[in-house]
């Protein structure tokens, strides 16, 4: 409950925290909003007995369009979609009753209880409307890739793929609107979720819709407090302006928050690359022994503050499917292992230069990393350290975020550290479709190592095992965790917080409200 007690300190501390002026911060992660530098002012005026949640300024509620990470946050709260993922990633039903998969057939039956905030029923044709939405929208399109269409079927939706996927339906998470609402940028579209707006932007509240096909009795009504930029939100939670925030920590920095705070698994997956252009990484016992070496435990909490899931494999190992796959590659590294490896090889000397080396070649290398986040930079330097204990040389190459894109796309790179968000189903296209967004380039005799076998997974011609023995031993790139962020919750909130990747508010009706 926000008494007149908590505004009096909530403004005291916004005064003082004004005076020490603003904190600067490092430029935000590819896809990120640019974080403004100003802090926010307390909130003068708070309603007993609500939840109140930050909406960014001149940005609107329209799934499709909004691109603040704050706006984009609130939309599972007004639009349902046909699943949303569970803790373990794994799809589970909203507006969907069923799915199944069959080859390149995707056919889901709508749930008879799916119904609009104006009292409307959920239709197929409100669906493929979505999705062709959906489809066209930077927030979602890279989820549907693997989607080419979609058809009404009277009580149901039938979509295409562009090739055999058993893990489809865990990408059927867009917001699904009713058709022809949505075909303004600012229009506010009309959906099916958990609440209902009442009133315009910025001073609409969020009120629990009687439709909504999960409780949310505990938070019956949401307010929203406009904010600027997302930079000084946590001040703005500790000040009371707002109740609950999401930080990705896509900025590679943490700032810590008097409030609480709960893990969210993502599914941002970051990995060492390798470039077959250097003459060392078409090994495959160099590229393994890398692996091998590398401590993932040492690599979250030196470079990440323990912001990550150490992960040898390059799926999330809290997937419901990885359940009883695990890699022979050991979180906490092998360093003797990996020299044995290398000795195996042929690195059996040292050279002039303090570098292992075969009769042919030196183990040195260089390793570009993106300069403008601080996790990455302390990553690499990590990487570097764990190396050079077995002699193998890094040079860290540090560029701001244009030019390590460039380099990245031209290849000019011996090893790069990377992220990629992976979608839903954990497609690894990004990695192995040309033109992929971390197409890593490393290929031998055969071709783009791997490839064969990711392509016999995709089709169910490999379980996910035989897939992950096999990427152990041939080692394509080096996956190292996969990286968290924080829902931050004011004192006010207790009982059950848990946010997912796909919704920050999945725990919302076992929210106590104080």
């Amino acid at each position: 409950m926000k008494q007149t007690a908590k505004r009096l300190i909530a403004a005291a501390l916004s005064a003082v925290l004004l005076l020490l002026g603003a904190c600067s911060q490092e430029p935000a992660e590819p896809g990120q909003p640019q974080k403004a530098t100003t802090q926010p002012q307390p909130l003068e005026e708070t309603q007993p007995g609500t939840v109140t949640l930050p909406l960014a300024h001149n940005d609107g509620l329209n799934p499709y369009v909004a691109k603040s990470t704050v706006n984009q946050a609130l939309m599972p709260l007004l639009f349902d979609g046909l699943y949303r993922l569970d803790e373990a990633f794994e799809p589970q039903p909203v507006a969907a009753a069923s799915g199944t998969v069959s080859g390149k057939t995707v056919a889901v039956t709508l749930n008879d209880a799916a119904v609009f905030s104006d009292g409307t029923p959920v239709t197929a044709d409100d669906v493929t409307y979505s999705f062709r939405k959906a489809k066209k929208s930077d927030m979602y399109s890279a989820r549907l890739a693997g989607f080419s269409s979609a058809s009404a079927t009277g009580d149901g939706v039938v979509f295409s793929l562009t090739g055999s996927d058993a893990y489809a339906l865990a990408c059927l998470t867009f917001p699904i609107v009713k058709q022809g609402t949505a075909e303004k940028d600012q229009e506010l579209p009309i959906g099916c979720g958990r609440y209902v707006p009442e009133g315009e932007l910025p001073g609409a509240v969020l009120k629990a819709s009687e439709n909504a096909l999960h409780p949310t009795a505990s938070v019956p009504e949401i307010h929203l407090y406009e904010v600027a930029e997302t930079d000084g939100m946590p001040y703005g939670l500790e000040i009371g302006n707002y109740d609950f925030w999401l930080d990705d920590l896509s900025g590679g920095e943490y700032r810590r928050v008097n409030s609480g705070v709960a893990v969210v698994e993502t599914t941002n997956l970051v990995y060492l690359a390798f470039n077959s252009g250097k003459s060392i990484f078409t090994e495959e016992p160099v590229r393994r022994a890398v692996s091998v070496l590398l401590s993932r435990d040492d690599l979250v909490s030196a470079g990440f503050q323990g912001h990550a899931t150490a992960a040898a494999l390059p799926f999330h190992p809290k997937w419901g499917a990885m359940a009883n796959v695990a890699s022979a590659v050991s979180l906490s590294g092998d360093p003797t292992g990996a020299l044995e490896m290398l000795k195996a090889a042929g690195y059996t000397k040292i050279n002039g230069y303090g570098y292992r080396a075969s009769t042919t070649k030196s183990l040195a290398t260089n390793l570009v990393v993106c300069k403008d986040n601080a996790f990455k930079r302390a990553c690499a330097r990590s990487i570097k350290a764990q190396l050079e204990k077995i002699n193998f040389h890094v040079h860290i190459i540090e560029l701001g975020y244009k030019d390590y894109q460039k380099a990245i796309a031209k290849g000019e790179y011996e090893m790069y550290l990377g992220e990629i968000k992976l979608p839903g189903n954990m497609s690894l296209s990004a990695f192995f479709a040309a033109g992929g967004a971390a197409h890593t380039a490393v290929r031998d005799e055969d071709g783009v190592i791997c490839l064969a076998e990711y392509n016999a997974l995709r089709a169910g011609e490999k379980s996910l095992s035989e897939f992950c023995a096999a990427f152990d031993e041939k080692t394509p790139f080096v996956p190292l965790c996969f990286r968290t962020g924080l829902a931050m919750t004011a004192r006010s909130i207790g009982g059950t917080v848990i946010a997912t990747a796909s919704d920050g508010f999945y725990s919302i009706e076992s929210w106590q409200v104080k």
